[in-house]
């Protein structure tokens, strides 16, 4: 009808959150949200964009080594390393989950459209490793322990990680010459 009005609203779409109106990119001839209808037929279309409301978690991973005598007695200040934050990211569309990992950042901007992390901080990857730990020299005395998986007498190995890990503790315990 010519020269009638019509009025389009945006709507709540669960799993989606609205993005912006569409341009004639998006289906061709676009139009206002509201106006008056100029021609008979087609006047165009009114888009609205919308894009999955992706849901992300953290949970940030700490390694830290003790060195101790038998007597559990501090020989030597404790190893940290720097720790790693992992970030699931869910699309709620078909409820897939995407991991990465950082060891700089522990918060993370997800692009709309995508739901991928942006910036450099975020690495897709469903495990990331603490590298390995040499053991100090101690004056007087040597390691007799380490109860870090897949380690020895000199060194804490390498550490595998991922988001469902806890905090990883160990003792390196020595013993006097």
């Amino acid at each position: 009808n010519v020269n009638s009005t019509y009025s389009t609203q945006q709507l709540d779409v669960a799993g989606y959150k609205f993005l912006k109106m569409g341009d004639n990119s998006t289906t061709g001839v676009t139009i206002a949200p509201t106006g008056t209808l100029t021609e008979p037929g087609d006047n165009g279309t009114v888009v609205y964009v919308y894009a999955p409301d992706y849901t992300q978690t953290t949970k940030t991973i700490n390694e830290t080594i003790n060195y101790v005598d038998t007597e559990g007695n501090v020989l030597a200040d404790k190893a940290t390393a720097t720790p790693i934050t992992f970030l699931t990211v869910t699309n709620p569309v078909d409820n897939t989950k995407t991991v990465y990992y950082s060891t700089t950042a522990t918060t993370a901007t997800l692009d709309p459209i995508t739901g991928v992390p942006t910036g450099n901080d975020w690495i897709e990857g469903d495990n990331a490793t603490f590298a390995s730990v040499d053991n100090p020299t101690v004056d007087g005395y040597h390691v007799i322990s380490n109860n870090a998986p897949d380690s020895d007498l000199f060194k804490v190995s390498e550490q595998v990680v991922n988001s469902g890990s806890n905090d990883l503790n160990y003792t390196v315990v020595y013993s006097k010459d």
